[in-house]
């Protein structure tokens, strides 16, 4: 999982290792290029990911998520991911943070299922371009577009966006 207490970009502010880290995992994870590298442990050893190979850190990063999943969720369970700024309830077309959670699920195995439950009733604009981060903005602009089978987890995949 993607944690840090980065939110966005302050200007004074130092950012530790970690900050940048999690910034090239964000970028990673929206599939934009990174500049220079982060370095991680799997599996005890330390692995360094850069531009030329930051597609083998999604299965690690998944199968991560997946395992906290299961110590977390008790049978079955749907994975409801926040969709990415242009998933909206007239755009059908799947999106990447629901890509993830599909991977995710994939992993758990039969008793998890990634469920597109939310869209946005209009296009979100991201807030690296200039869109809000206040969370009842976007709760309101938010529509159950398909319920949940099962308990819902709301995704752990979501990138900022």
């Amino acid at each position: 999982m993607v944690a840090s207490g980065v939110r966005h970009r302050k200007k004074g502010i130092a950012w530790r290792d970690a900050d940048y880290t999690t910034y090239k995992i964000v970028k990673a994870l929206k599939g934009e290029p990174i500049k220079g590298y982060f370095q991680i442990k799997i599996g005890g050893q330390s692995k360094r990911f850069d531009q030329s190979n930051v597609v083998e850190f999604m299965p690690p990063l998944f199968r991560a998520v997946a395992t906290k999943l299961n110590e977390l969720a008790q049978g079955e369970f749907d994975i409801v991911p926040i969709p990415n700024s242009s998933a909206t309830v007239r755009d059908k077309a799947e999106f990447k943070t629901l890509a993830h959670a599909r991977a995710v699920a994939a992993v758990v195995g039969a008793r998890a299922t990634a469920v597109p439950s939310l869209r946005w009733k209009t296009a979100k604009t991201p807030a690296r371009e200039g869109g809000s981060r206040d969370p009842q903005i976007h709760l309101q602009n938010l529509q159950v577009v398909q319920k949940p089978s099962h308990q819902a987890i709301k995704s752990c995949c979501s990138t900022m966006s």
